[in-house]
């Protein structure tokens, strides 16, 4: 096959072979899908009746075979193009991910769903080789119930399964799926409407490979980053809610801002407006509506250092934002607009994120420690204490559901005579106290 676009002197895109050293009669298709100047994708799908080439995600033209495809061993390109990226392969395609995953970016697909599919998924996984971790495994199934399951897989075990009660996909149709990476998970749209957030169970960057395998017809595929400044927050905030960043100041920095935004347009509201500015030495808060900055609220502290780490936790409250840096408290924003609202967190200016992480309910965290706990790690708590407080626990447990072994049950009590328990729980049973009556808190 010869795919031969031509734009003088007149727009055409010819289709022919080449066989015994001569050229034999052309296919011209006179509407022209390509534009100078812009990107483009293009498929050739080998079917049995022909080369299938779709432009941009839409079929273009059908040339039917005339050589044995058996026979084509080669492929050429030549004239004026600047080709990115050249994929040869059939089901299952594995496709690299250079650097790995990371918050922000965007993973599409767009493909059909034949009429006689059993199932197909899409994983995102730690690398080429069978059996590696499975950071998202999405499967669309049709042979049974029609389902798509959302898992993970790691160190040789599949986890447990997530379940939406919405198949989007229909036989015979077109698809579309967006997976945005947040802190949050996976945020998975398909045909432009939100399907289902799956939760981040390994961390992000350890996805260095995409895998399509199964009955379906992919015509394409991308990764971009939406915006390496903003994250999302699926279902905006709530009351309870934190969000803990962990950064480093960079040493020429002169001012930088964490914002909470009710949306990702340009100009939309600024709930709650963070912004250190190092050059004079000041922390500012605001709110930004409807276009126009409101009345300044300046601090007289800076806790802020060029070239330091810090730590930064927003805890939402009903009545404003508690600010704390470094483990200590700094200032309370009062709330001027429904915390509601928000669904975005943006970034600007001199700031090196490290960490972003979405906490549901302070009162009673529940997290994932990716690959399990591991001879020689640690566990860092930073935390305060309340003034009315009878106790709490931190609990090192085989699950993020209640009623599961607890290998470790850490609970100082304040109340009568103040004492840390250490305990486990085994087979819903609590098993034989040990009891330290110094107590450090």
């Amino acid at each position: 096959m010869h795919f031969n676009p031509r734009f003088k002197p007149k727009q055409v895109v010819v289709f022919n072979t080449f066989r015994h050293r001569r050229w034999e009669c052309e296919e011209r298709v006179q509407k022209m899908p390509f534009t100078p100047g812009e990107s483009f994708e293009v498929l050739f799908a080998v079917t049995c009746e022909g080369y299938q080439v779709v432009v941009n995600g839409a079929p273009f033209y059908l040339f039917k075979h005339r050589i044995p495809v058996q026979r084509v061993t080669g492929l050429q390109i030549g004239g004026d193009v600047s080709m990115e990226t050249v994929i040869i392969g059939s089901m299952p395609i594995v496709v690299p991910i250079h650097c790995g995953l990371k918050h922000g970016m965007s993973l599409s697909f767009k493909g059909s769903i034949p009429q006689d599919i059993k199932r197909f998924h899409i994983n995102l996984q730690s690398g080429v080789e069978s059996g590696c971790n499975k950071t998202l495994h999405f499967n669309p199934q049709f042979d049974g119930t029609e389902v798509v399951v959302f898992n993970s897989f790691q160190r040789g075990s599949w986890e447990n399964e997530e379940r939406p009660s919405e198949m989007p996909f229909r036989k015979g149709e077109d698809f579309e799926i967006v997976m945005n990476v947040t802190a949050q998970g996976y945020e998975v749209k398909v045909n432009g409407r939100p399907f289902h957030v799956f939760k981040h169970r390994m961390p992000v960057a350890t996805a260095t490979a995409i895998k399509i395998a199964g009955d379906v017809i992919m015509r394409s595929f991308n990764i971009e980053m939406v915006n390496p400044n903003m994250e999302y927050i699926y279902g905006g905030l709530r009351c309870g809610m934190s969000l803990y960043f962990k950064g480093t100041v960079p040493q020429d920095a002169k001012r930088f801002s964490i914002n909470l935004h009710c949306g990702s347009a340009q100009g939309c509201d600024n709930a709650f407006h963070f912004n250190p500015q190092l050059d004079s030495k000041v922390v500012v808060f605001n709110t930004m509506r409807k276009g126009g900055w409101e009345k300044e609220e300046r601090p007289k502290e800076m806790p802020f250092r060029r070239g330091e780490d810090f730590e930064l936790v927003y805890k939402i409250t009903a009545e404003g934002y508690q600010v704390n840096v470094n483990g200590n408290p700094f200032y309370f924003f009062k709330h001027r607009m429904p915390f509601e609202d928000v669904t975005a967190i943006r970034f600007v200016l001199d700031v090196n994120m490290e960490i972003i992480n979405v906490i549901e309910n302070e009162d009673s965290y529940t997290g994932t420690i990716y690959g399990g706990l591991r001879e020689g790690m640690y566990l860092y708590f930073r935390g305060t204490v309340n003034q009315r407080v009878d106790g709490f626990s931190i609990n090192l447990q085989y699950s993020q559901q209640r009623g599961y072994v607890k290998a470790m049950h850490f609970n100082p009590r304040f109340k009568h005579d103040p004492m840390v328990v250490f305990n486990t729980l085994t087979r819903r049973k609590w098993q034989r106290e040990e009891i330290v009556h110094r107590m450090p808190f």
